[in-house]
């Protein structure tokens, strides 16, 4: 019940953005505070660039970006928001300056910050359940340079105008990946200049070489996460059509056979913590199939060393198809799922008009599209392939390049 409530919440823009203000200007007494302790900061200089993903890890854009500027443009001061208790906060500590979330210091570093550039608009502000919007609407005033780049955490495969749009985010700048893409997120109400095709960092590791490089023989089914499933109790969620469909995929015996006959491994791997949290509940019906987990793994390595990726409705599944690997889209809930989460934005994508793989609804013609890329060497086939060269534009391993010399040249105006 508490569940539903949440999610209800979630679902109507207006109670959630008026909720919102009303939480920013809880935070007001600690921002003053913390705007005139940044005055007598020994480095106050207004040019930090201050990222972050979701404050819990550093597995994305946000990293990939981070690590650029580290090492090809150290004169740029930056930070990384991520807790202390996270898995790769030893390794980005070691090569740069990290802030803990909601941290004093995170609420300073707002203060002396020419740029706030994440893949989340919320998580990179001290202030929980705060999202750009209303920090600008509402202390834009103490910090009137300050800007906000978006730089998503995938590509766009939806129509997002109704949360995305530029009355409802503010985004300074809004990046994306291709042309298409592009021209999708400017009908979206934003000033010219704002939204900006520079592709995602991380897809500067993600380049067409990858394609040639060594993978192991597996299998990656990486399903997207369901906003009405996001709170619910685990009783719902073993109830849920979701799960049961699943589960029954990673228990299905034509699968075990075909696993096994071939010498192929299948990684369960959801890529959303929401579903994460429910992975102990699934069961696996061979050896050859595993639950894994992401804050064990890291999806970056899965993805790079894995051979065919099926999902569902995730955008991960673009950076599979960028290294020209095969893709099969199980969507067994389309109109559960769109009533629920996501609709397509016709003129711009479709998974059946534009995507890199074959569409699935059932158990039987998944399984048929699993042996005929098996049987194929794992190969993508030229129908898809010709699709992806023609979405992708950018593929030069320049994209973090790209937004950093946009950033740069806009602050040397």
């Amino acid at each position: 019940m508490f569940g539903n409530l949440i999610y209800k919440i979630k679902r109507n823009t207006r109670v959630k953005d008026c909720l919102k203000i009303l939480i920013a200007l809880m935070y007001f007494p600690k921002l003053i505070v913390a705007y005139i302790a940044s005055k007598f900061y020994l480095h106050n200089k207004k040019n930090l660039w201050l990222i972050s993903e979701m404050g819990i890890d550093a597995k994305d854009n946000g990293r990939d970006f981070f690590e650029f500027l580290r090492f090809q443009h150290p004169e740029i001061e930056t930070a990384f928001i991520l807790e202390k208790n996270s898995m790769e906060f030893a390794s980005l500590n070691k090569i740069g300056h990290i802030i803990e979330p909601n941290s004093f210091e995170h609420f300073m570093a707002i203060f002396r910050s020419q740029y706030l550039i994440s893949t989340h608009d919320h998580y990179v502000l001290p202030m929980k359940w705060v999202n750009w919007r209303e920090f600008k609407l509402l202390y834009g005033w103490v910090v009137p340079n300050l800007k906000f780049v978006f730089l998503q955490h995938g590509v766009m495969q939806w129509d997002a105008k109704k949360n995305s749009n530029y009355k409802r985010t503010k985004f300074d700048y809004f990046i994306t990946s291709t042309k298409s893409e592009y021209r999708e997120i400017s009908g979206y109400g934003y000033p010219k200049g704002n939204v900006i095709e520079t592709g995602l960092p991380r897809f500067d590791k993600l380049d067409k070489s990858s394609s040639d490089a060594p993978t192991k023989r597996v299998i990656l089914f990486s399903p997207t996460w369901r906003q009405y499933l996001a709170n619910v109790s685990k009783s719902e969620f073993l109830e849920s059509n979701y799960f049961k469909t699943i589960n029954n995929v990673l228990n299905d015996k034509n699968l075990v056979n075909i696993l096994k006959k071939n010498n192929v491994d299948f990684y369960f791997m959801p890529p959303h913590h929401e579903i994460q949290k429910f992975l102990n509940e699934f069961s696996a019906g061979s050896y050859h199939i595993k639950l894994i987990s992401i804050d064990k793994m890291s999806l970056k390595k899965v993805l790079m060393e894995s051979s065919l990726m099926i999902t569902d409705y995730s955008s991960i599944s673009m950076d599979f198809a960028y290294m020209e690997r095969p893709v099969i889209y199980f969507q067994f809930d389309q109109e559960e799922f769109s009533k629920g989460h996501y609709t397509y934005s016709l003129d711009y994508f479709t998974h059946q008009r534009d995507g890199f793989g074959p569409v699935v609804s059932n158990e039987e013609d998944l399984i048929d599209g699993l042996i005929k890329i098996i049987k194929n060497n794992f190969n993508m086939d030229s129908y898809y392939k010709n699709r992806v060269n023609k979405f992708f534009d950018l593929r030069d391993n320049k994209n973090a390049q790209r937004l950093f010399e946009i950033l740069k040249g806009e602050k040397n105006d």
